[in-house]
């Protein structure tokens, strides 16, 4: 089922013009003031742009964001920014580190608690989605992390 959904949203951003907002080359711009801004948070990190259809942002092991230029074929350049910030929100606010503390914690002492584990990542996927607002309005950028989401 989710190569048929894969193979859809692939015919909808072949078909529809609209969604094919940010070019490689503005991703690449996008991606490198991610890198500068990770210095802002005392924060060394790297941003990679995967070529990959598929639409997907993440960060990695606290210091890497990675997006695939799927994003730039489905979002408009705001949005694309707003997914970026929202990732660099992971990295600026340490979300690996403090995953990876309370993973060896609990193992050691046998205390792992999947509710609290799902708790804690939801929160985390909240404070970063509050860091990227708060960033775009303190650089007077559009945020449209609601319409990214919303795609």
């Amino acid at each position: 089922m989710s190569k048929l959904i894969k193979i859809i949203a692939l015919l909808i951003l072949w078909v529809s013009p609209v969604y094919a907002a940010v070019t490689i080359d503005d991703q690449l711009k996008i991606l490198n003031e991610a890198t500068q801004l990770c210095s802002k948070f005392y924060v060394k990190c790297e941003a990679q742009l995967l070529d990959l259809d598929i639409p997907h942002a993440r960060s990695v092991a606290g210091k890497t964001i990675q997006v695939t230029t799927g994003m730039g074929k489905l979002l408009n350049k705001d949005e694309y920014r707003s997914v970026v910030y929202h990732e660099l929100g992971h990295v600026a606010l340490r979300h690996s580190m403090r995953q990876a503390i309370y993973v060896t914690n609990s193992m050691r002492s046998g205390t792992f608690d999947k509710i609290f584990w799902s708790k804690m990542r939801h929160k985390h996927e909240l404070e970063a989605d509050k860091f990227a607002v708060l960033l775009a309005q303190f650089l007077k950028q559009n945020n449209s992390l609601d319409t990214a989401l919303e795609k």
